[in-house]
């Protein structure tokens, strides 16, 4: 084999790694997304259902749910609203994109779920 067609050979290595490795980068991205958008759906309900109750308080709650977003996702920074109206106790978690993203958080949104269930009596 003469050395012009190695250099060939590793040029086309390259061109066909580098295209794998983004669709593997995107799929674990994809993936990563979904179980964090999955978890963040069942903390805002676990807190809207904690804060429904007649003798829980906002503060248990939040503590409640800070717990469970670092046992979850591994992520401290995070927006938790509560609301009681209209007999429903609503429950909304977000984390700020860029603990998801990195870098490519000025093009993606933020990662959030709402929850509402009825307040027991």
């Amino acid at each position: 084999m003469r050395t012009s067609e190695r250099g060939s050979a590793v040029v086309e290595l390259i061109l066909l790694v580098l295209p794998l490795v983004g669709l593997s980068a995107g799929t674990i991205g994809a993936t990563w997304f979904a179980f964090a958008k999955a978890q963040l759906q069942q903390i805002a309900y676990e807190a809207a259902l904690q804060l429904s109750e007649p003798d829980s308080n906002q503060n248990e709650v939040y503590q409640s749910t800070a717990e469970k977003v670092d046992a979850r996702l591994g992520k401290n920074v995070f927006t938790l609203k509560l609301e009681q109206a209209d007999g429903l106790a609503t429950a909304n978690v977000e984390l700020a994109a860029w603990q998801i993203y990195g870098p490519l958080s000025l093009m993606l949104p933020a990662l959030g779920a709402v929850s509402s269930v009825p307040q027991e009596l």
